[in-house]
């Protein structure tokens, strides 16, 4: 994770780029599946949940919506929980 970052301050100093970048997956995942994945990934028992619903859909991301960001420095939901656990997540 951290040379993927490294890489990203790297191209975006080497091509003096401005203004703000969000370090983001290029997918998305549900955020209770990705601990989920995170969990199992990293030999963790099954996480249990206290829900609470606030009746109004709520949705959260951050994608990399930088078009100068080149394709090879973009990341899946899979490249960060492998590099998190280290660890194929199924």
């Amino acid at each position: 994770m951290d040379t993927q970052i490294a890489r990203w301050v790297s191209f975006i100093l080497e091509h003096d780029l401005q203004g703000v970048f969000h370090v983001g997956t290029r997918d998305t995942s549900d955020y209770t599946a990705f601990l989920d994945r995170l969990a199992q990934g990293s030999g963790l028992p099954r996480l249990r949940y206290q829900v609470e619903h606030s009746g109004t859909p709520a949705y959260q991301a951050v994608l990399p919506g930088r078009p100068e960001i080149p394709p090879r420095l973009q990341m899946s939901v899979d490249d960060v929980l492998l590099s998190l656990t280290k660890a194929p997540v199924l």
